[in-house]
């Protein structure tokens, strides 16, 4: 099967410094196939940090860098389709708090993958293929 291209949603983060305060937007997107020995989860991002402060205004955009995951199907308690077809997304559930933890986003051991409409055929082939192995 196929890689299955993902987007990642990661919440504004802002912080006030004695000078300022600054915005951090982040921008994830990833692939996700799978493998005989589980989930392979990879992404890469940027991170937008707007700074306001009485020395100036300032924007910089970091890119941040590649990083991957395997996820063994041990690790994974479940795996669905959610959403609509206008926007449809994978709901990754781990077995324990620290399964999915280092991937941007994750939250309490659960993961949305954001896919793309034109995906969301693989992604149902994708489910299938992986409760199989559950």
């Amino acid at each position: 099967m196929p890689s299955l291209p993902f987007v990642l949603k990661v919440p504004t983060r802002d912080s006030v410094t004695p000078v300022g305060f600054a915005t951090t937007t982040f921008k994830f997107r990833g692939l996700l196939r799978a493998a005989e020995e589980g989930l392979h989860l990879a992404w890469t991002g940027t991170a937008r940090v707007e700074k306001f402060g009485f020395t100036g205004i300032g924007d910089e955009t970091l890119t941040l860098p590649d990083e991957e995951l395997v996820l063994p199907y041990g690790r994974l308690r479940e795996i669905r389709l959610e959403g609509s077809w206008v926007l449809p997304r994978l709901l990754l559930v781990g077995n324990d708090l620290d399964a999915l933890r280092m991937v941007p986003g994750e939250d309490g051991g659960r993961l949305s993958l954001w896919l793309a409409r034109r995906d969301r055929q693989d992604a149902a082939a994708l489910v299938e293929q992986v409760r199989a192995l559950l």
